[in-house]
């Protein structure tokens, strides 16, 4: 595991360093030039996946395992890593909850699902504010901002432990009780480009890796709540 680790934080870095020099580097030439209509929309969507690279390097080792370096953490888009700048995970369109996302009904999804998934049961979310049913690298049910995904875990070994090294490597958020188990549970953080992060909690649930993101106002607290409501016991199931 902490080969494991220290491999995806190389790439990770790699993928940082590239992608800053060559995307500030096409930033750099345009203003000497004289700049054109589109260079300042164009620099801040770098600096939007510049974000997303910092904010997902924290947790990368969690993600690795689960999404295959797919994960939409704290907002950031899906795809795998290669070693060009051309790699950069791409924005996520507005409305979407990854990259990529396929809204499907909601028997696609559960016939497709390789875990269970269960509907949350709070003011915020419920099946009454449901508002889009995903396919990204797992199911994701939206309701408004915020987001309930649901992947397979794979093999992140101790969730304590785990979730307790992220939080003293940089990640920040702290570890609690939720659904009787250890999770992560991270606030809305600020990066160092002035990014708002979403925040979200974290936590396996017998193989199947739940994670619960807010809109980037959502009270950490009330994510902890949504996840709290998930009635293990009770999976959907397809109508048909």
């Amino acid at each position: 595991m902490k080969r494991f680790e220290e491999d995806v934080a190389q790439r990770l870095a790699m993928l940082a360093d590239e992608a800053d020099t060559r995307a500030l580097g096409r930033i750099r030439r345009d203003i000497q030039s004289g700049g054109t209509a589109d260079t300042v929309p164009r620099a801040r969507r770098w600096r939007r996946r510049l974000a997303a690279i910092a904010v997902g390097a924290a947790v990368a080792v969690v993600s690795i395992t689960a999404l295959n370096l797919t994960g939409a953490i704290g907002g950031t888009s899906q795809q795998s890593s290669t070693s060009t700048a051309d790699a950069i995970p791409p924005d996520i369109k507005p409305g979407e909850p990854c990259a990529g996302a396929r809204r499907l009904a909601v028997d696609k999804l559960l016939n497709l699902s390789k875990t269970p998934v269960w509907m949350p049961n709070t003011s915020l979310a419920n099946q009454g504010t449901l508002t889009g049913t995903w396919m990204c690298s797992g199911v994701v049910l939206t309701f408004g901002g915020i987001s309930v995904g649901f992947e397979p875990a794979g093999n992140i070994g101790d969730p304590e432990k785990l979730w307790t090294d992220l939080t003293q490597g940089g990640a920040g958020g702290r570890v609690e009780t939720v659904l009787g188990r250890p999770a992560f549970v991270q606030p809305p953080l600020m990066d160092k480009l002035g990014n708002k992060g979403r925040g979200e909690v974290l936590v396996d649930v017998d193989g199947t890796l739940v994670r619960v993101m807010g809109d980037g106002n959502t009270p950490v607290d009330e994510m902890v709540s949504i996840a709290n409501s998930l009635n293990v016991k009770k999976p959907l199931t397809p109508t048909s």
